[in-house]
């Protein structure tokens, strides 16, 4: 345990320093040797936040899901909440769209029945709009998941919610040209 806090301490002040290869390399080798269970502790999310902040900076987050992320966690079940939505943002931030377009579907699909859930709704928001709309531009495609995802009472608030995001983006995009 001490040796992960001193490890996610050393990477997260090689980012602070803008050594984004060594703050990559160090997340990484610490990652890779926490255990499972620990993958999820306070210290392996700041190592997961550390690797991805990293690897934006570097321009490096194409194909991450493959091979950084299922090879850390196993699977996306596995990975963490916080880290998923980290992940996400900075894939559409940087505009990854086939590396975010295929981590997003395989963790929709495989998280379905909880998407709600995760970091307290902050995904559904960051999948429907974010990715689906402005990283995508899929639109459509954005509707028909809140129609066919949405259903129960519960969530009825949310879907308009998203519903009115989605359409202003429609509007905002034919306005545009």
């Amino acid at each position: 345990e001490t040796e992960e806090v001193e490890l996610d301490k050393v990477a997260e002040r090689c980012l602070l320093r803008r050594d984004f290869a060594e703050a990559r390399d160090v997340s990484l080798a610490a990652l890779d040797n926490l255990l499972c269970e620990n993958l999820a502790s306070g210290s392996g999310v700041r190592l997961a936040f550390v690797l991805g902040q990293s690897l934006f900076e570097l321009g490096d987050l194409a194909g991450t899901d493959k091979t950084h992320l299922r090879r850390i966690y196993g699977s996306f079940k596995s990975i963490p909440d916080e880290v998923v939505v980290l992940w996400v943002a900075l894939l559409a931030a940087k505009g990854e769209a086939e590396t975010l377009r295929r981590f997003t579907d395989s963790y929709v699909k495989l998280n379905s029945s909880r998407l709600g859930d995760v970091a307290g709704g902050t995904f559904l928001q960051l999948y429907v709009f974010d990715v689906l709309c402005e990283a995508l531009d899929e639109p459509q495609r954005a509707r028909d998941w809140l129609a066919g995802n949405l259903r129960a009472p519960k969530d009825q608030k949310t879907k308009r919610r998203l519903e009115k995001r989605v359409d202003a983006y429609v509007r905002g995009r034919s306005e545009r040209g």
